[in-house]
């Protein structure tokens, strides 16, 4: 039972390193993990704590090697590289880096959660909680599951990260492979005596015990493969793939959307500034939805057409920088990524083009532009 918490570790493991690099601006190489079930701390680290929020609540932490947390907090706020280097070699982190880290933290967090539910189920929700250089105190945790491996941000830095999951994250994982060994060793007792039963063809039982008259005491034949479906299934048109083909169906969402008026999503962090947005939107009778962070726009994105996205750089941490960094290639996010912010400055300017904005306006906001920008492109 315990490589059950191992194997969706991996597959955890696996999903972090697009992300990482996508935070960094450099390509992430993360090697293959070491396993293990114990957690040692060594040398100066950057460590995240983590929470499990949904369907219950535990604790995780990432652990970054110093380097990796100073190319990674330097990258965010755009220090150029020769300083970031210059950082690693005096080991230079500082108040604005701690901050810096946990907003790239944040963004991190996309990738876990896409990872623990694609493994463990949709109703799973992790958050970032603090980050610290000082080690946390986990001897309350009780058994957890630890992954350790050599990650590199491109030539720019070098180091170890850790993933440390306690088994309290893996109940479902552990509750339903249990079920599912006990349904395998149940399946072929009928009688309840503790011993599996033999069966004929047409699933009934058959007497082979040593006192069965010889023309019942007959081998029982095996029964077939449950892999693979019932034999009904090669009726149904369905189970052999979809009718059309991805070209086509690519055709079909494509004209389907063109004809369905999409919607306007706004991010913005405080609720007092989506309520701005909410009064100015509405004397325009634009049809929109305000949400708080990337995670709520990537949910909307998945069950809606929305057009166009707007994030309010006042009101999103780093300028709304790591907001773009986390939505980057996900499916569903329009091409059109707005940039609000009051004060323009030129090196934000060029991160939020770089990081996939298609067009950064400063306020104030006429109800003309608001207009434009909330109807269709």
């Amino acid at each position: 039972m315990k490589l059950i918490p191992e194997k969706t570790l991996l597959q955890i493991w696996k999903a972090l390193p697009p992300q990482l690099g996508s935070v960094v601006g450099e390509d992430a190489r993360l090697a293959e993990p070491v396993l293990a079930r114990a957690w040692s701390h060594s040398g100066k680290r950057y460590y995240a704590e983590l929470e499990l929020v949904e369907p219950r609540v535990a604790k995780l932490w990432m652990s970054f090697s110093l380097p990796l947390a100073i190319a990674s907090a330097g990258h965010l706020v755009m220090r150029p590289k020769n300083a970031i280097r210059s950082n690693i070699e005096s080991a230079t982190f500082d108040g604005d880096d701690l901050d810096a880290m946990g907003e790239c933290v944040n963004t991190f967090c996309s990738a876990l959660n896409e990872a623990v539910r694609g493994e463990l189920g949709d109703d799973h929700r992790i958050v970032f909680r603090t980050g610290s250089l000082e080690a946390p105190d986990i001897s309350a945790v009780g058994p957890l599951s630890l992954a350790t491996g050599r990650l590199e941000f491109g030539d720019l830095a070098t180091g170890e990260l850790e993933l440390v999951v306690p088994d309290a994250v893996f109940v479902a994982v552990r509750e339903e492979a249990e079920d599912d060994e006990g349904d395998e060793d149940d399946e072929d007792d009928e009688d309840g005596d503790g011993e599996q039963d033999a069966h004929d063809a047409e699933g009934k039982l058959v007497d082979v015990s040593a006192d069965a008259p010889p023309e019942k005491r007959r081998k029982p034949k095996r029964k077939k493969s449950r892999k693979g479906g019932d034999d009904d299934d090669a009726s149904d048109p369905a189970s052999a793939g979809p009718l059309l083909s991805p070209e086509e169906l690519a055709a079909i969402r494509e004209a389907t959307t063109a004809m369905t008026k999409g919607l306007a999503v706004i991010v913005a962090d405080r609720p007092s500034a989506r309520e701005l947005w909410k009064e100015s939107l509405t004397s325009i009778g634009a049809e929109f939805e305000l949400v708080a962070n990337h995670h709520q726009l990537l949910a909307t994105c998945r069950t809606r057409n929305v057009d166009v996205v707007v994030v309010d750089a006042d009101w999103c941490p780093s300028g709304g920088l790591t907001l773009l960094a986390a939505i980057r290639g996900a499916i569903g996010v329009p091409a059109r990524l707005v940039v609000v912010a009051s004060l323009a400055t030129l090196p934000h300017l060029v991160a939020c083009y770089a990081g996939g904005a298609s067009e950064y306006l400063t306020r104030p906001l006429d109800d003309a532009t608001l207009g434009r920008i909330m109807g269709p492109s």
